[in-house]
């Protein structure tokens, strides 16, 4: 949608980017397509979170925006671009999920629905009133098998992170030129605008807060024996509760149901 878009991901691509784009299509046309043929992404991911125009209209508050997204799939299949398109099972699309499935295989790509929902960075927890019941998820074929805590579940986790971005194997920086610890998580940030301020000084400031960070004695999320099939990270946490250390009962019921599932 950015109107410098190309200049910004020809630029990213010259400075040995490995760039995956994230998108709806919406914006999709042959001049963006053109470029991206002559410099192609690993991937771009599109969501598609309806296959018929009334409820894809309805998800997005835009009539005729199901139109102009199915038309740009199919220029940039056309094009032969790294297409993987995803979805997001809602209770406004449950019963729609067969018919999303049938869209996407037609055109020659995997079928693939998430249904965890989280709040607005903002901590708006109105997206997490379409969630579907953890007892409906798994009596279905969704897969719900990626758990973001990897931690052992045999002794209480001391940590409070044990994503990648505690080993310095990624960062995160926000439209503004801010370096922060993660998508969810936004301070404390460092501006990487500033003079005196770059990538590695940055990175050193975030990780040693981050190193920081630990569980504490009265968390339940410390000692629980389903932690390694939970969804929630700090960040998770942080956005539902407020409090990167809380549980969120709705992934508790998912953790417990993956453990179920498994056994």
């Amino acid at each position: 949608m950015h109107p410098d878009f190309i200049d910004i991901y020809s630029y990213a691509k010259r400075k040995g980017f490995i760039v995956t784009i994230f998108t709806n299509a919406y914006s999709m046309n042959r001049r963006i397509v053109q470029c991206l043929k002559k410099q192609p992404p690993f991937q771009i991911e599109i969501t598609l979170n309806a296959a018929t125009d009334v409820l894809y209209d309805k998800l997005s508050g835009k009539i005729g925006s199901f139109v102009k997204a199915v038309n740009g799939i199919d220029i940039a299949l056309k094009a032969k671009l790294p297409l993987k398109i995803k979805t997001i099972a809602m209770s406004d699309n449950w019963n729609e999920l067969p018919k999303i499935k049938k869209f996407v295989i037609k055109r020659g790509l995997k079928f693939q629905a998430d249904a965890v929902l989280y709040p607005r960075l903002n901590g708006d927890l109105t997206p997490c009133n379409f969630r579907i019941p953890a007892e409906k998820l798994f009596n279905s074929k969704i897969d719900l098998t990626a758990a973001f805590c990897q931690t052992d579940s045999g002794k209480p986790a001391v940590d409070l992170f044990s994503c990648a971005v505690k080993g310095g194997d990624g960062i995160y920086i926000d439209p503004y030129g801010n370096m922060v610890p993660c998508i969810c998580i936004r301070n404390p940030k460092v501006s990487l605008l500033s003079k005196n301020k770059n990538i590695r000084s940055s990175q050193k400031i975030i990780l040693n807060w981050i190193n920081k960070q630990r569980y504490g004695n009265t968390s339940k999320c410390s000692r629980c024996v389903y932690k390694q099939d939970c969804y929630k990270c700090p960040g998770k946490g942080f956005l539902e509760t407020k409090d990167m250390r809380a549980p969120v009962s709705y992934f508790c019921k998912l953790a417990y149901g993956a453990l179920s599932r498994r056994n």
